[in-house]
Protein backbone atom coordinates (compact mmCIF):
# COMPACT_ATOMS: atom_id res chain seq x y z
CA UNK A 1 0.00 0.00 0.00
CA UNK A 2 1.15 3.61 -1.02
CA UNK A 3 1.85 5.52 1.88
CA UNK A 4 0.55 8.93 1.88
CA UNK A 5 3.98 10.56 2.89
CA UNK A 6 5.58 8.87 -0.43
CA UNK A 7 2.40 10.43 -2.50
CA UNK A 8 3.74 13.76 -1.30
CA UNK A 9 7.40 13.33 -1.61
CA UNK A 10 6.83 12.05 -5.44
CA UNK A 11 4.40 14.67 -6.25
CA UNK A 12 5.25 17.20 -9.08
CA UNK A 13 3.34 19.87 -10.50
CA UNK A 14 3.20 20.23 -14.66
CA UNK A 15 4.59 22.73 -16.10
CA UNK A 16 1.81 23.47 -18.09
CA UNK A 17 0.09 24.26 -14.68
CA UNK A 18 2.55 26.28 -13.58
CA UNK A 19 2.37 28.23 -17.15
CA UNK A 20 -0.92 28.85 -16.58
CA UNK A 21 -0.66 30.17 -13.22
CA UNK A 22 1.82 32.59 -14.42
CA UNK A 23 0.04 33.80 -17.07
CA UNK A 24 -3.39 34.62 -14.48
CA UNK A 25 -0.76 36.26 -11.85
CA UNK A 26 1.54 38.56 -14.50
CA UNK A 27 -1.53 41.03 -15.45
CA UNK A 28 -1.98 41.23 -11.65
CA UNK A 29 1.40 42.79 -11.41
CA UNK A 30 1.12 44.83 -13.93
CA UNK A 31 -1.71 46.05 -12.68
CA UNK A 32 0.57 47.52 -9.41
CA UNK A 33 3.06 48.78 -10.90
CA UNK A 34 0.64 50.52 -12.99
CA UNK A 35 -1.02 52.10 -10.18
CA UNK A 36 2.15 52.85 -8.77
CA UNK A 37 3.53 54.80 -11.76
CA UNK A 38 -0.31 56.16 -11.83
CA UNK A 39 -0.19 58.11 -8.42
CA UNK A 40 2.22 60.60 -10.25
CA UNK A 41 1.23 63.92 -10.88
CA UNK A 42 2.42 65.61 -13.81
CA UNK A 43 1.57 69.48 -12.45
CA UNK A 44 1.78 70.84 -9.04
CA UNK A 45 -1.91 70.26 -7.66
CA UNK A 46 -4.05 73.15 -6.00
CA UNK A 47 -4.43 73.13 -2.36
CA UNK A 48 -7.59 74.86 -2.14
CA UNK A 49 -9.36 71.99 -4.94
CA UNK A 50 -7.45 69.24 -3.32
CA UNK A 51 -10.32 66.93 -1.49
CA UNK A 52 -8.60 65.04 1.38
CA UNK A 53 -10.33 61.73 1.76
CA UNK A 54 -9.32 57.89 3.30
CA UNK A 55 -5.81 56.74 2.11
CA UNK A 56 -3.90 60.35 1.55
CA UNK A 57 -0.64 60.32 3.86
CA UNK A 58 0.40 63.35 5.50
CA UNK A 59 4.04 63.59 6.58
CA UNK A 60 4.98 66.37 9.45
CA UNK A 61 8.69 66.64 9.64
CA UNK A 62 10.01 68.41 12.75
CA UNK A 63 13.33 70.91 13.13
CA UNK A 64 14.39 70.55 16.35
CA UNK A 65 16.83 67.44 15.74
CA UNK A 66 15.29 64.89 18.27
CA UNK A 67 11.53 64.25 17.08
CA UNK A 68 11.22 61.77 14.47
CA UNK A 69 8.83 62.25 11.52
CA UNK A 70 5.64 61.28 11.30
CA UNK A 71 3.89 59.92 8.49
CA UNK A 72 0.00 59.44 8.88
CA UNK A 73 -2.66 58.15 6.80
CA UNK A 74 -6.22 59.15 6.75
CA UNK A 75 -8.78 56.44 8.50
CA UNK A 76 -11.93 55.60 6.92
CA UNK A 77 -13.56 58.03 9.01
CA UNK A 78 -11.54 60.73 7.73
CA UNK A 79 -9.17 60.95 10.88
CA UNK A 80 -5.42 61.22 11.48
CA UNK A 81 -4.59 59.98 14.38
CA UNK A 82 -1.10 61.83 16.18
CA UNK A 83 0.68 60.22 18.77
CA UNK A 84 0.43 61.81 22.36
CA UNK A 85 -1.48 64.67 20.64
CA UNK A 86 -4.74 63.60 19.61
CA UNK A 87 -6.94 63.49 16.43
CA UNK A 88 -7.07 65.75 13.65
CA UNK A 89 -10.64 65.34 11.56
CA UNK A 90 -9.25 66.46 8.22
CA UNK A 91 -12.27 64.35 5.82
CA UNK A 92 -13.22 65.83 2.71
CA UNK A 93 -11.74 69.34 3.39
CA UNK A 94 -9.34 71.15 0.59
CA UNK A 95 -5.65 70.30 1.52
CA UNK A 96 -5.47 74.41 2.89
CA UNK A 97 -7.97 73.49 5.03
CA UNK A 98 -6.35 70.19 6.56
CA UNK A 99 -3.24 71.96 7.00
CA UNK A 100 -4.81 74.62 9.06
CA UNK A 101 -6.27 71.45 10.85
CA UNK A 102 -3.04 69.86 11.69
CA UNK A 103 -1.24 72.97 12.45
CA UNK A 104 -3.39 74.08 15.28
CA UNK A 105 -2.81 70.66 16.75
CA UNK A 106 0.44 70.28 16.37
CA UNK A 107 1.12 73.90 17.56
CA UNK A 108 -0.06 72.97 20.81
CA UNK A 109 2.86 71.16 21.36
CA UNK A 110 5.31 72.93 19.21
CA UNK A 111 6.12 76.32 17.79
CA UNK A 112 4.95 76.65 14.34
CA UNK A 113 8.33 77.48 12.77
CA UNK A 114 9.45 74.11 14.04
CA UNK A 115 7.77 71.65 11.80
CA UNK A 116 6.02 71.32 8.82
CA UNK A 117 3.17 69.34 7.02
CA UNK A 118 3.16 68.02 3.71
CA UNK A 119 0.92 65.92 1.44
CA UNK A 120 3.06 62.92 0.66
CA UNK A 121 1.19 59.81 -1.43
CA UNK A 122 -2.07 60.29 -3.04
CA UNK A 123 -5.27 58.02 -2.42
CA UNK A 124 -7.28 55.15 -4.66
CA UNK A 125 -10.56 56.33 -5.16
CA UNK A 126 -14.29 55.21 -6.97
CA UNK A 127 -15.40 57.32 -9.67
CA UNK A 128 -18.96 57.45 -10.91
CA UNK A 129 -19.28 58.05 -14.37
CA UNK A 130 -22.81 58.41 -15.83
CA UNK A 131 -25.11 60.40 -18.27
CA UNK A 132 -24.54 60.32 -21.63
CA UNK A 133 -21.36 57.83 -21.66
CA UNK A 134 -20.96 54.51 -23.35
CA UNK A 135 -20.83 52.06 -20.31
CA UNK A 136 -22.12 53.96 -17.31
CA UNK A 137 -20.94 53.16 -13.49
CA UNK A 138 -18.38 52.83 -11.18
CA UNK A 139 -14.70 52.98 -11.65
CA UNK A 140 -11.49 52.18 -9.47
CA UNK A 141 -9.36 55.20 -10.22
CA UNK A 142 -6.12 56.90 -8.39
CA UNK A 143 -7.04 61.38 -7.38
CA UNK A 144 -3.73 62.13 -10.10
CA UNK A 145 -5.84 60.24 -13.23
CA UNK A 146 -7.92 62.69 -14.64
CA UNK A 147 -11.53 62.76 -16.23
CA UNK A 148 -10.52 62.03 -19.75
CA UNK A 149 -9.16 58.59 -18.16
CA UNK A 150 -12.12 57.80 -16.94
CA UNK A 151 -14.48 59.05 -19.81
CA UNK A 152 -12.35 56.49 -21.95
CA UNK A 153 -12.87 53.68 -19.76
CA UNK A 154 -16.23 53.78 -19.50
CA UNK A 155 -16.22 53.84 -23.48
CA UNK A 156 -16.27 57.33 -24.39
CA UNK A 157 -19.28 59.53 -25.14
CA UNK A 158 -22.65 58.56 -26.48
CA UNK A 159 -24.74 60.16 -28.88
CA UNK A 160 -25.93 63.52 -28.33
CA UNK A 161 -23.60 64.26 -24.88
CA UNK A 162 -22.16 67.27 -23.79
CA UNK A 163 -18.74 68.35 -24.20
CA UNK A 164 -19.17 71.54 -22.72
CA UNK A 165 -21.05 70.96 -19.62
CA UNK A 166 -19.91 68.10 -17.85
CA UNK A 167 -20.63 67.96 -13.89
CA UNK A 168 -17.63 67.16 -11.81
CA UNK A 169 -18.43 66.37 -8.05
CA UNK A 170 -18.00 65.20 -5.02
CA UNK A 171 -15.50 67.18 -3.92
CA UNK A 172 -15.75 70.42 -2.19
CA UNK A 173 -17.73 72.13 -4.26
CA UNK A 174 -19.82 71.13 -7.78
CA UNK A 175 -17.62 72.15 -11.29
CA UNK A 176 -18.85 72.96 -14.86
CA UNK A 177 -16.14 71.38 -17.34
CA UNK A 178 -15.52 72.26 -20.77
CA UNK A 179 -14.16 68.62 -21.87
CA UNK A 180 -14.06 70.49 -25.62
CA UNK A 181 -11.35 72.88 -24.60
CA UNK A 182 -9.26 70.10 -23.83
CA UNK A 183 -10.05 68.02 -27.06
CA UNK A 184 -9.58 70.83 -29.33
CA UNK A 185 -7.31 73.06 -27.64
CA UNK A 186 -5.07 71.11 -24.91
CA UNK A 187 -6.42 73.28 -22.70
CA UNK A 188 -5.88 70.80 -19.30
CA UNK A 189 -8.81 73.01 -17.35
CA UNK A 190 -10.79 70.94 -19.03
CA UNK A 191 -9.63 68.20 -18.03
CA UNK A 192 -8.67 68.12 -14.35
CA UNK A 193 -7.64 65.79 -11.95
CA UNK A 194 -9.88 63.59 -9.91
CA UNK A 195 -9.19 64.91 -6.71
CA UNK A 196 -11.59 67.69 -7.39
CA UNK A 197 -14.30 65.51 -7.57
CA UNK A 198 -15.28 61.12 -7.86
CA UNK A 199 -18.80 61.82 -9.74
CA UNK A 200 -18.67 62.81 -13.49
CA UNK A 201 -22.20 63.17 -14.70
CA UNK A 202 -22.42 64.32 -18.67
CA UNK A 203 -25.46 65.50 -19.33
CA UNK A 204 -27.48 65.03 -22.83
CA UNK A 205 -27.45 68.31 -25.70
CA UNK A 206 -31.56 68.18 -26.13
CA UNK A 207 -31.76 72.14 -27.28
CA UNK A 208 -30.45 72.43 -30.63
CA UNK A 209 -30.73 75.98 -30.58
CA UNK A 210 -28.12 76.86 -28.09
CA UNK A 211 -25.92 75.55 -30.73
CA UNK A 212 -23.67 78.63 -32.22
CA UNK A 213 -22.33 77.97 -35.60
CA UNK A 214 -18.94 79.36 -36.75
CA UNK A 215 -18.02 79.49 -40.51
CA UNK A 216 -16.23 80.73 -42.81
CA UNK A 217 -12.29 81.49 -42.40
CA UNK A 218 -11.72 78.98 -39.63
CA UNK A 219 -9.74 76.00 -39.76
CA UNK A 220 -12.57 73.87 -38.45
CA UNK A 221 -16.25 75.40 -38.81
CA UNK A 222 -19.26 74.21 -37.58
CA UNK A 223 -21.76 73.84 -34.51
CA UNK A 224 -20.79 74.42 -30.92
CA UNK A 225 -22.60 73.87 -28.17
CA UNK A 226 -22.49 77.15 -25.90
CA UNK A 227 -22.08 77.82 -22.85
CA UNK A 228 -22.39 80.18 -20.31
CA UNK A 229 -19.42 83.06 -20.69
CA UNK A 230 -18.57 82.42 -24.01
CA UNK A 231 -17.01 85.05 -26.25
CA UNK A 232 -15.46 85.19 -29.86
CA UNK A 233 -11.81 84.20 -29.05
CA UNK A 234 -13.77 81.03 -27.06
CA UNK A 235 -15.72 80.04 -30.41
CA UNK A 236 -12.18 81.15 -32.33
CA UNK A 237 -9.84 78.63 -30.46
CA UNK A 238 -12.84 75.58 -30.33
CA UNK A 239 -12.65 76.27 -34.60
CA UNK A 240 -9.21 75.62 -34.17
CA UNK A 241 -7.94 79.22 -35.30
CA UNK A 242 -8.34 80.79 -38.72
CA UNK A 243 -6.87 79.84 -41.67
CA UNK A 244 -4.43 82.85 -42.60
CA UNK A 245 -6.48 84.03 -45.33
CA UNK A 246 -9.28 85.93 -43.44
CA UNK A 247 -10.23 89.59 -42.89
CA UNK A 248 -10.14 92.04 -40.51
CA UNK A 249 -14.02 91.33 -39.17
CA UNK A 250 -16.43 88.87 -38.25
CA UNK A 251 -19.85 89.00 -39.38
CA UNK A 252 -22.57 87.62 -36.10
CA UNK A 253 -25.81 87.20 -37.24
CA UNK A 254 -28.54 87.47 -34.42
CA UNK A 255 -31.96 87.71 -33.76
CA UNK A 256 -32.46 89.06 -37.52
CA UNK A 257 -29.74 91.62 -36.96
CA UNK A 258 -26.32 91.53 -38.39
CA UNK A 259 -23.36 92.80 -36.34
CA UNK A 260 -19.53 93.38 -38.02
CA UNK A 261 -17.08 94.00 -35.61
CA UNK A 262 -13.20 93.56 -34.99
CA UNK A 263 -11.70 90.39 -35.30
CA UNK A 264 -9.46 91.04 -32.52
CA UNK A 265 -12.37 91.44 -29.97
CA UNK A 266 -11.75 87.85 -28.69
CA UNK A 267 -13.94 89.47 -25.96
CA UNK A 268 -16.86 90.14 -27.36
CA UNK A 269 -19.94 88.06 -25.57
CA UNK A 270 -21.66 85.43 -27.74
CA UNK A 271 -25.41 84.23 -27.27
CA UNK A 272 -26.99 81.62 -27.71
CA UNK A 273 -28.24 80.61 -31.66
CA UNK A 274 -25.28 83.10 -33.01
CA UNK A 275 -23.99 82.57 -36.51
CA UNK A 276 -20.26 83.54 -37.02
CA UNK A 277 -18.89 84.24 -40.24
CA UNK A 278 -15.23 85.26 -40.72
CA UNK A 279 -14.64 86.89 -44.02
CA UNK A 280 -12.00 86.04 -46.23
CA UNK A 281 -9.30 88.93 -47.02
CA UNK A 282 -10.16 90.47 -50.17
CA UNK A 283 -6.92 91.59 -51.18
CA UNK A 284 -3.85 89.70 -51.20
CA UNK A 285 -1.14 91.46 -50.25
CA UNK A 286 2.31 90.04 -49.31
CA UNK A 287 3.09 89.99 -45.63
CA UNK A 288 6.05 91.24 -44.10
CA UNK A 289 5.95 89.47 -40.62
CA UNK A 290 6.41 86.46 -38.96
CA UNK A 291 5.07 86.07 -35.25
CA UNK A 292 6.48 83.60 -32.54
CA UNK A 293 4.75 82.18 -29.88
CA UNK A 294 4.41 79.92 -26.36
CA UNK A 295 6.82 78.92 -24.75
CA UNK A 296 9.58 81.99 -26.05
CA UNK A 297 10.84 84.84 -23.62
CA UNK A 298 9.69 87.67 -25.60
CA UNK A 299 6.83 86.32 -28.07
CA UNK A 300 5.28 88.65 -30.92
CA UNK A 301 5.57 89.64 -34.57
CA UNK A 302 8.53 90.92 -36.33
CA UNK A 303 9.66 92.53 -39.13
CA UNK A 304 10.75 90.14 -42.13
CA UNK A 305 13.78 90.02 -43.88
CA UNK A 306 15.38 87.92 -46.30
CA UNK A 307 17.61 85.07 -44.80
CA UNK A 308 16.21 84.44 -41.82
CA UNK A 309 16.53 81.04 -40.16
CA UNK A 310 15.21 79.74 -37.07
CA UNK A 311 17.82 79.57 -35.04
CA UNK A 312 18.10 83.35 -34.88
CA UNK A 313 14.51 83.67 -34.41
CA UNK A 314 14.55 82.22 -31.11
CA UNK A 315 17.78 83.74 -29.79
CA UNK A 316 16.51 87.56 -30.94
CA UNK A 317 13.30 86.51 -29.87
CA UNK A 318 15.15 86.25 -26.05
CA UNK A 319 15.02 82.39 -25.91
CA UNK A 320 13.00 79.46 -24.79
CA UNK A 321 11.12 79.44 -21.36
CA UNK A 322 11.90 76.49 -19.07
CA UNK A 323 8.93 74.82 -20.12
CA UNK A 324 9.47 75.08 -23.89
CA UNK A 325 9.25 71.39 -25.76
CA UNK A 326 11.62 72.22 -28.93
CA UNK A 327 11.11 68.66 -30.19
CA UNK A 328 7.47 69.38 -30.93
CA UNK A 329 8.15 72.90 -32.34
CA UNK A 330 5.66 73.86 -35.30
CA UNK A 331 5.74 76.27 -38.11
CA UNK A 332 2.46 77.05 -39.89
CA UNK A 333 3.34 78.06 -43.60
CA UNK A 334 0.52 80.09 -45.66
CA UNK A 335 -0.46 78.60 -48.86
CA UNK A 336 1.33 80.90 -51.47
CA UNK A 337 4.73 80.54 -49.42
CA UNK A 338 4.97 76.48 -49.81
CA UNK A 339 5.99 76.52 -53.45
CA UNK A 340 9.54 78.11 -52.11
CA UNK A 341 12.49 76.15 -53.08
CA UNK A 342 14.38 78.21 -50.81
CA UNK A 343 12.43 77.30 -47.71
CA UNK A 344 11.17 73.50 -48.03
CA UNK A 345 9.45 72.07 -45.29
CA UNK A 346 10.38 69.16 -44.96
CA UNK A 347 9.90 65.89 -42.77
CA UNK A 348 12.56 62.81 -43.41
CA UNK A 349 11.12 59.27 -42.83
CA UNK A 350 8.22 57.60 -41.23
CA UNK A 351 5.72 58.20 -44.24
CA UNK A 352 4.77 61.54 -43.37
CA UNK A 353 2.59 63.97 -45.85
CA UNK A 354 2.07 67.46 -45.26
CA UNK A 355 -1.45 68.53 -46.52
CA UNK A 356 -1.38 70.72 -49.34
CA UNK A 357 -4.76 71.67 -49.10
CA UNK A 358 -6.08 75.40 -47.45
CA UNK A 359 -4.73 74.47 -43.87
CA UNK A 360 -1.64 75.43 -42.73
CA UNK A 361 1.42 73.00 -42.93
CA UNK A 362 4.23 72.36 -40.25
CA UNK A 363 7.52 70.92 -40.00
CA UNK A 364 7.92 67.52 -37.80
CA UNK A 365 10.48 68.79 -35.66
CA UNK A 366 11.05 65.51 -33.76
CA UNK A 367 13.13 64.50 -37.03
CA UNK A 368 15.25 67.55 -36.71
CA UNK A 369 18.37 68.04 -34.00
CA UNK A 370 17.81 71.11 -32.58
CA UNK A 371 21.19 71.86 -33.17
CA UNK A 372 19.84 71.69 -37.50
CA UNK A 373 18.01 74.65 -36.51
CA UNK A 374 19.87 77.28 -38.86
CA UNK A 375 19.15 75.21 -41.97
CA UNK A 376 15.37 76.10 -41.38
CA UNK A 377 14.36 79.17 -42.91
CA UNK A 378 11.79 81.34 -42.29
CA UNK A 379 9.39 82.81 -45.06
CA UNK A 380 6.37 85.89 -44.84
CA UNK A 381 3.86 85.10 -42.53
CA UNK A 382 5.26 82.22 -41.20
CA UNK A 383 4.15 81.50 -37.62
CA UNK A 384 5.95 80.04 -35.10
CA UNK A 385 4.58 78.05 -32.14
CA UNK A 386 6.73 76.66 -29.40
CA UNK A 387 4.88 73.97 -26.86
CA UNK A 388 5.11 73.83 -23.51
CA UNK A 389 5.94 70.23 -22.04
CA UNK A 390 3.14 68.28 -21.17
CA UNK A 391 5.25 65.86 -19.05
CA UNK A 392 2.87 62.60 -20.46
CA UNK A 393 2.18 60.94 -23.65
CA UNK A 394 -1.57 58.89 -24.49
CA UNK A 395 -1.51 55.55 -25.54
CA UNK A 396 -5.01 54.14 -26.68
CA UNK A 397 -6.79 51.73 -28.62
CA UNK A 398 -6.58 47.75 -28.69
CA UNK A 399 -4.55 47.72 -25.07
CA UNK A 400 -5.28 46.59 -22.00
CA UNK A 401 -5.21 50.06 -19.88
CA UNK A 402 -5.43 53.40 -22.54
CA UNK A 403 -5.38 56.53 -20.89
CA UNK A 404 -2.51 58.78 -19.83
CA UNK A 405 1.06 57.99 -18.92
CA UNK A 406 3.98 60.09 -17.07
CA UNK A 407 6.58 60.32 -20.23
CA UNK A 408 9.71 59.05 -19.50
CA UNK A 409 11.68 61.05 -21.53
CA UNK A 410 14.19 60.90 -24.69
CA UNK A 411 14.92 57.62 -26.40
CA UNK A 412 11.50 56.20 -25.55
CA UNK A 413 9.78 54.14 -28.36
CA UNK A 414 6.01 53.28 -28.79
CA UNK A 415 6.54 49.70 -27.53
CA UNK A 416 7.96 50.79 -24.09
CA UNK A 417 4.34 52.93 -24.02
CA UNK A 418 2.58 50.60 -24.87
CA UNK A 419 3.93 48.25 -22.55
CA UNK A 420 2.89 50.57 -19.68
CA UNK A 421 -0.46 50.78 -20.77
CA UNK A 422 -0.31 47.17 -20.24
CA UNK A 423 0.53 45.86 -23.41
CA UNK A 424 -1.53 45.12 -26.29
CA UNK A 425 -5.03 43.47 -25.81
CA UNK A 426 -6.70 40.59 -27.76
CA UNK A 427 -7.17 41.49 -31.53
CA UNK A 428 -4.93 44.33 -31.78
CA UNK A 429 -2.67 44.80 -35.13
CA UNK A 430 0.88 44.37 -33.50
CA UNK A 431 2.38 45.47 -36.84
CA UNK A 432 1.16 49.12 -37.43
CA UNK A 433 0.62 51.95 -34.72
CA UNK A 434 -0.68 55.23 -35.64
CA UNK A 435 1.42 58.09 -33.62
CA UNK A 436 0.24 61.65 -33.72
CA UNK A 437 2.55 64.36 -32.83
CA UNK A 438 1.77 66.92 -30.35
CA UNK A 439 2.17 70.57 -31.92
CA UNK A 440 1.88 69.77 -35.68
CA UNK A 441 -1.13 67.28 -35.11
CA UNK A 442 0.76 64.99 -37.89
CA UNK A 443 -0.16 61.65 -38.55
CA UNK A 444 2.59 59.13 -38.66
CA UNK A 445 2.40 54.99 -39.24
CA UNK A 446 5.00 53.03 -37.64
CA UNK A 447 6.15 50.30 -36.26
CA UNK A 448 6.60 49.80 -32.02
CA UNK A 449 10.51 51.07 -32.32
CA UNK A 450 9.62 54.18 -33.54
CA UNK A 451 10.72 56.98 -30.33
CA UNK A 452 7.60 58.88 -29.27
CA UNK A 453 8.06 62.47 -27.60
CA UNK A 454 6.52 64.65 -25.06
CA UNK A 455 2.28 65.35 -25.67
CA UNK A 456 2.28 62.08 -28.44
CA UNK A 457 -0.60 60.13 -28.98
CA UNK A 458 -0.13 56.85 -29.67
CA UNK A 459 -3.10 54.39 -31.63
CA UNK A 460 -2.88 50.67 -31.33
CA UNK A 461 -6.15 49.69 -34.15
CA UNK A 462 -7.66 46.55 -34.09
CA UNK A 463 -6.17 43.47 -37.17
CA UNK A 464 -8.25 44.49 -40.57
CA UNK A 465 -11.17 42.03 -39.72
CA UNK A 466 -12.24 43.70 -36.37
CA UNK A 467 -12.01 46.95 -37.74
CA UNK A 468 -16.22 48.59 -37.16
CA UNK A 469 -15.75 49.58 -34.16
CA UNK A 470 -12.00 50.94 -33.38
CA UNK A 471 -12.36 53.06 -36.67
CA UNK A 472 -14.12 55.16 -34.27
CA UNK A 473 -12.01 54.84 -31.47
CA UNK A 474 -9.52 56.23 -34.48
CA UNK A 475 -11.74 58.99 -34.95
CA UNK A 476 -11.60 59.78 -31.61
CA UNK A 477 -7.87 59.60 -31.53
CA UNK A 478 -7.72 62.33 -34.57
CA UNK A 479 -9.46 64.81 -32.44
CA UNK A 480 -7.15 64.31 -29.88
CA UNK A 481 -4.35 64.43 -32.34
CA UNK A 482 -4.65 67.89 -32.83
CA UNK A 483 -5.63 68.72 -29.29
CA UNK A 484 -2.13 68.66 -27.96
CA UNK A 485 -1.11 72.20 -28.94
CA UNK A 486 -3.12 74.19 -31.04
CA UNK A 487 -1.87 77.86 -30.36
CA UNK A 488 -3.05 78.65 -34.13
CA UNK A 489 -2.12 81.79 -35.94
CA UNK A 490 -4.76 83.80 -34.39
CA UNK A 491 -1.57 86.54 -34.17
CA UNK A 492 -2.14 86.61 -37.76
CA UNK A 493 -5.60 87.97 -37.37
CA UNK A 494 -5.36 91.44 -38.01
CA UNK A 495 -2.48 93.20 -40.69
Amino acid sequence: MTKLGDVKKNAKIPLWLIAISLLIIFPYFLTEISLADGSIFTEVVNPDEYTIGPGDIFRIDFWNGTTPPLELTVTPEGFLLLPSMGRADVGNLTLTEARTVLRNLVGKFYSDGDFSVTLLGSRSVKVLVSGGIRRPGLYDGLVSQRISEMINRAGGFAAGASHRNIILSGGNKEYVIDYLKYERAGDFTGNPYLYVGSRIYIPLVIDSTNFVQVSGEVTNPGGFEYKDGDNLGTLLALAMGVTGQQGDSVLIFRNGQTLSLPLIDSAFTIQPGDKLLVRKRTEQKRLDYFTVSGEIIMPGRFPFRDGLDLGNILKNAGGLTDRADIHSLVVYRKTESRDSSSSPLKSEGNNVAFDHGSQPVSINMPQHDPDQLPEIKIMPGDSIVVPALTGTIGVYGIVNRPGVLVYRGFGMSAGQAIALAGGYSKGADRGKLDIYRKGSGLHITAGSDIFVYDGDLVQVSAKENNRSFWDKVKDLSLILGGAGVVYLAIDNMSE
